[in-house]
């Protein structure tokens, strides 16, 4: 997958972008932002491999530097079967590139290129509202909270 925008490009992540990714989700507001555990290199290495290899998955591009990721994890149910054209997306973009609408414009590209039907699941903690702000936007519909979470869904068709 490449997708070229205005300011950004977005690519599917190599096996050699490692260092990039690591260095990104060492930074404490993505840490935090995405309730990923203080990692070391070889589980930041495990993570890395996990979303190198989802169906569809960027990095965020600019300037031929990585700032940021999407993800779409395939569903599994609670019989370890993969839920067809159900995914749970997750993104992180570097604390120095927010605020800009690099994320919302990254992901409404993301979200139109995937097969239809699809149904996207989101969630975002309840104090993380510039998030929140991005999936209402992309038209995401809140469907709950819990444990100060709140969970997000949109299909697609």
């Amino acid at each position: 997958m490449v997708l070229k925008m205005a300011k950004i490009t977005l690519r599917s992540w190599q096996s050699t972008d490692f260092d990039a990714y690591e260095k990104l989700i060492a930074q404490p507001e993505i840490m935090q932002g995405a309730g990923l555990p203080n990692a070391d290199t070889q589980q930041r290495r495990m993570m890395f491999e996990t979303d190198l290899y989802q169906p569809f998955q960027a990095a965020i591009v600019y300037k031929s530097q990585i700032i940021g990721s999407i993800i779409a994890y395939a569903r599994v149910s609670e019989t370890g079967d993969f839920i067809p054209n159900e995914y749970d997306l997750a993104y992180f973009l570097d604390s120095r590139f927010t605020g800009h609408g690099i994320m919302t414009q990254a992901l409404h590209s993301f979200i139109t290129a995937l097969p239809t039907p699809t149904t996207l699941l989101a969630e975002t903690f309840v104090d993380n509202v510039a998030s929140q702000r991005i999936l209402e936007k992309l038209g995401f519909i809140k469907t709950g909270a819990y444990n100060n979470i709140i969970a997000y869904k949109k299909p697609i068709s």
